[in-house]
């Protein structure tokens, strides 16, 4: 199938994605092609966003294209097989139901709350190493996730996702609102909030973690290097960590708030302090 390139030149129908003036092969692109933005075509797209299932054999948006495409009324629905976000501006796309892989290493939108890739539907495995991504974080929105890969950028998962089943932190900054299974940080930041906690394990090999949702951490292993916390002490909601193991790392807590059920020993010696944070 071809590569189509949007031009969004049509003078009569400006943004339209039904527009067959408005594509390279001059007709709108269907299942199989491969639908491309470019720098050198630098205009919005936000008309005829509803193409349904249309199989895509993927979505690519290149680096260099800062134009909009999409809007929260109206984002861009279709059923790619692939989707890859490396521009500068701003989209809004809903996926379909088959799971497919995500990747972002660019995107638009700075401010606290603003997202340039506002995503929503099913993904086997979303691939984020710069740029911000909203997944799931604005009302009627739905979707699911396997994996989740940040090396980069600022990646929110919405309360409206139905289910994360595992995080891999390298770097960037991850946001949850909804509970996942198994979380894995090596280096950068993980966030909980709302009533996100983690349902099988969280695992600290470097970076940190702030722990403000309300949900429970099953299963917190504690195995960095000095210098590496995990923060429980931004909320004063009572919230429980079924077992808890330190085998490196720092743990801030408020103990009249947080419930350790079991603490195991360290597989390996350590130096264990406490310091009283309230001082």
């Amino acid at each position: 199938m071809a590569a189509i390139t949007w031009l969004g030149t049509d003078a009569s129908n400006p943004g339209d994605f039904d527009s067959t003036a408005n594509w390279s092969s001059a007709s709108v692109p269907g299942a199989g092609d491969t639908v491309i933005f470019t720098s050198e075509y630098n205009y919005d797209c936000t008309v005829g966003m509803n193409q349904g299932t249309t199989a895509f054999s993927s979505i690519v948006v290149e680096a260099g294209f800062t134009a909009t495409i999409g809007s929260f009324t109206s984002p861009l629905t279709s059923d790619p097989s692939k989707f890859e976000y490396h521009g500068g501006g701003i989209i809004w796309i809903k996926l379909g139901s088959t799971g497919i892989p995500v990747v972002v290493s660019n995107s638009g939108a700075s401010a606290n709350g603003s997202y340039g890739v506002n995503l929503e539907g099913t993904v086997s495995t979303l691939t984020v190493s710069n740029g911000r991504v909203g997944y799931c974080t604005h009302t009627g929105q739905t979707g699911s996730v396997t994996n989740v890969r940040v090396s980069g950028g600022v990646s929110v998962l919405g309360s409206n996702l139905t289910s994360v089943t595992n995080v891999d932190i390298t770097g960037g900054e991850v946001e949850t609102r909804e509970t996942p299974a198994t979380v894995k940080v090596y280096n950068g930041k993980f966030k909980t909030a709302e009533d996100a906690g983690v349902s099988t394990k969280l695992t600290l090999y470097g970076g940190s973690a702030v722990l403000a949702g309300t949900g429970t951490v099953a299963d917190l292993l504690l195995d960095a290097p000095a210098g590496s916390t995990v923060d429980m002490t931004t909320s004063g909601i009572a919230r429980t960590i079924t077992a808890f193991k330190n085998n490196g790392g720092s743990l801030l807590y408020d103990p009249n708030v947080i419930t350790i059920t079991t603490e195991t020993d360290a597989d390996k010696a350590i130096r264990k302090t406490v310091a009283n944070l309230n001082g």
